[in-house]
């Protein structure tokens, strides 16, 4: 039981840091237009404020102000999805 319990750990974070090392930061843009952006992050690493600051600089750029549509936990290891529109 011990080593299943070790085994699981070590697993869990080569998991954990999968996503980041892919992404090289705690956020990644999936979808960004003038009208809205949808960025994943890992809340171990960063916090809802500091993703929308990420939101206020894009839509900034058309001279908009981001505004949080939707959030959803993505997956176990912490990855939160969220929607920011631009108006």
């Amino acid at each position: 039981m011990k080593l299943s319990l070790i085994g699981l750990t070590v697993i869990m974070g080569f998991a954990l840091s999968g996503c980041v090392a892919a992404w090289g930061k705690s956020y990644n843009v999936v979808a960004a237009s003038p009208t809205a952006i949808t960025i994943e992050y890992d809340v171990n690493l960063t916090d809802l404020n500091n993703v929308q600051n990420v939101a206020l600089a894009h839509c900034s750029q058309f001279e908009k102000k981001a505004s949080l549509l939707a959030s959803a936990r993505k997956y176990l290891g912490g990855i939160e999805s969220v929607q920011f529109e631009c108006r």
